[in-house]
């Protein structure tokens, strides 16, 4: 069933469910389910014969499934063969693993190899280890009735067993909250995962539920009512060229949920990483902003893909399989708009640490405006000592210009940060600082790991900042100190209200410490080579931070002391000026949302300029 229509004013994730709604639809390889289930999921989202761990598969998920453990009920048909968990004396269940748990290799066409019931339960074929990736902790629950089970009995047993932290008050199931729905029900449905959905006439998605949308609306928020085509005596659109030249005007596709949903990772993900959830954070701003969200796509002059690419591939999982999968669905689906710029005003997030990097040359993946955390623009040549650093033959195939990022078309954004207590009191906190008697006890502060061992890790500037500026002070006292202003560890998120500047260096891909300085009123002393910051384009980072070469950090603290006192002030109260770009709460002042829009608005002026060139 296509978003919108009547699955808009209907809830149909009950429909013909004999269990009243008690069963918890989920998928990954945590917790034993139906073998059927762990096929189904890797032919939907797994290229033919693509081994395990393999990158030929979008989600990150399916995946995994060659350490699940299942079962099949008796000769049921496919179709039949529920994930509803079998009764401890339920005849005709057979139980499966996957046939390497067993010390071989998996014969042609094989998949599992069938052992007792009492071996699963004794959790005897886990790999060796517990945890998300084998189901391990999940046998105290074997048994009971899946009318027996919620979301709170669920989360209960697997944070014994230490999969899952405690989920915070208020926060339910993603896709439930998303729908408004109870947070023991979820409305995602994948595949026929369940009875309730055997008999369902399509998949459900969580937009689909919102019991208060207008009736008959369709769209990202049940708004749309029109289908627009180009109007026939209007040989602008007709050519398609009547889009919007002076403001930003964005057309959200509606991506069908086999192509893209907001799918939760695997069991453990009731609450993921949110600090990577700056793409809902935007899409929830782009639906309530009428100025610029558009429904009539022959003038929007943006095209906003939803990909959900971190919830297909987390954080550190290469995302090429799913962005591939998505973009193909776009421009073949949508040649008309594709065509226009040849996917160059299309704009899809890329959220993960090491952002763009670990996607291919090709050009239908690279031409799409990119929001990222990370912004490592580097010619590939050049492409050593970088996070995550790739073999030569991988080398070949990233742009061989940029590597990552092009900062003409792409833009980076900061991520999620959502600690009130601390945005809340930025603005007195900056006031303060501004005062004319104003000191701090520190000049610079930094606390984060070095790792001596991992080169590329931050691009070797946080190796040489503890080598040239921390070591040589280690046991010493006070008074025999270089560096007695320099203060290196204790919390990041409140140390730095300490000390007039905070080094800003990444890690294994993008950070987070310039939020921290935002809030804190610390001047951002930033260290990283080839990587462009948040809305650099639009933001004048020259007023307010410091830019140091890694091959400056031994004198940088004598750079530091040599700025009088009277810049810093400047620098401060500029720095005031564009604090609240680094968070996306509005209602808390923050303002990333519109620094993205107008960042949007200068790539778009670089394409119709010619600004740039991609191969």
């Amino acid at each position: 069933m296509p978003r919108g229509s009547a699955g808009c004013v209907q809830d149909s994730s009950d429909e013909d469910d004999p269990l009243g709604g008690a069963a918890l639809v989920l998928y990954g390889p945590q917790i034993p389910k139906a073998c059927e289930c762990f096929l189904q999921i890797r032919r939907h989202f797994c290229l033919p014969q693509a081994p395990d761990d393999s990158g030929r598969c979008d989600l990150y998920t399916a995946r995994h499934t060659g350490v699940a453990r299942c079962y099949t009920r008796g000769s049921l048909p496919p179709e039949r063969q529920y994930s509803d968990w079998p009764d401890p004396g339920e005849a005709n269940v057979s139980w499966w693993v996957p046939p390497h748990e067993l010390g071989r290799r998996a014969g042609p066409g094989e998949h599992f190899a069938q052992v007792p019931y009492s071996e699963v339960v004794s959790g005897k074929h886990n790999n060796g280890k517990g945890g998300h990736e084998n189901g391990g902790g999940i046998t105290p629950m074997m048994g009971r009735t899946p009318t027996s089970l919620s979301t709170a009995a669920l989360r209960g047993a697997t944070t014994e067993a230490g999969a899952l932290g405690p989920l915070p008050a208020n926060q339910h199931l993603q896709s439930a909250s998303a729908s408004g729905v109870s947070p023991d029900k979820t409305v995602h449905r994948l595949t026929g995962l369940s009875r309730a959905t055997a008999s369902a006439a399509g998949e459900v998605s969580a937009y689909q539920a919102s019991a208060t949308a207008r009736k008959g609306g369709g769209g990202m928020d049940c708004s749309r009512s029109v289908a627009w085509g180009p109007e026939l005596n209007d040989t602008r659109q007709l050519r398609d060229r009547a889009y919007n030249r002076t403001h930003v005007r964005i057309y959200r596709y509606e991506l069908p949920w086999n192509i893209s949903h907001d799918c939760l990772l695997h069991e453990a993900a009731y609450h993921w990483d949110r600090l990577y959830g700056a793409f809902q954070a935007f899409e929830t701003l782009l639906a309530q902003d009428w100025v610029v969200r558009t429904e009539n796509p022959w003038e929007a002059n943006l095209f906003y893909v939803q990909a959900n690419t971190y919830l297909y591939s987390q954080n550190v999982i290469d995302p090429t399989a799913h962005v591939a999968r998505v973009l193909n669905y776009v421009r073949m689906r949508y040649p008309t708009f594709w065509r226009r710029n040849r996917g160059k005003d299309h704009v899809i997030w890329i959220p993960g640490d090491m952002g763009p990097c670990l996607l291919p040359g090709a050009r239908f993946i690279q031409y799409p405006i990119k929001l990222a955390h990370f912004g490592l623009q580097v010619h590939k040549n050049n492409y050593t000592n970088m996070p995550g650093a790739r073999p030569a033959e991988w080398i070949k195939g990233a742009h061989e210009e940029y590597s990552c990022f092009k900062h003409e078309k792409d833009v980076v954004v900061p991520p999620h940060y959502a600690d009130f207590h601390h945005i809340d009191k930025a603005e007195a906190t900056f006031q303060a600082s501004l005062a004319a008697n104003h000191s701090r006890p520190y000049l610079l502060f930094f606390a984060g790991t070095i790792r001596d061992h991992q080169a590329h890790y931050s691009g070797g500037a946080r190796q040489a900042f503890h080598k040239h500026l921390v070591a040589p002070d280690e046991g010493k006292s006070e008074a025999d100190k270089l560096y007695p202003d320099l203060k290196f560890g204790g919390p990041a998120s409140e140390t730095g209200y300490q000390a007039q500047f905070c080094l800003i260096p990444y890690g294994d891909g993008w950070g987070n410490r310039i939020m921290f300085a935002a809030y804190q009123a610390c001047i951002p002393v930033i260290t990283q080579d080839y990587v462009h910051q948040p809305f650099d384009e639009v933001i004048p980072y020259e007023e307010f931070a410091v830019r140091i070469r890694n091959l400056d950090i031994p004198d940088l603290v004598h750079h530091l002391r040599a700025i009088p006192q009277s810049s810093i002030h400047a620098m401060r109260a500029a720095w005031h000026k564009y604090w609240s770009a680094y968070f996306w709460y509005p209602d808390h002042g923050g303002t990333a949302y519109n620094w993205t829009i107008r960042s949007l608005h200068k790539k778009l002026y670089n394409l119709w300029g010619h600004h740039y060139r991609l191969q």
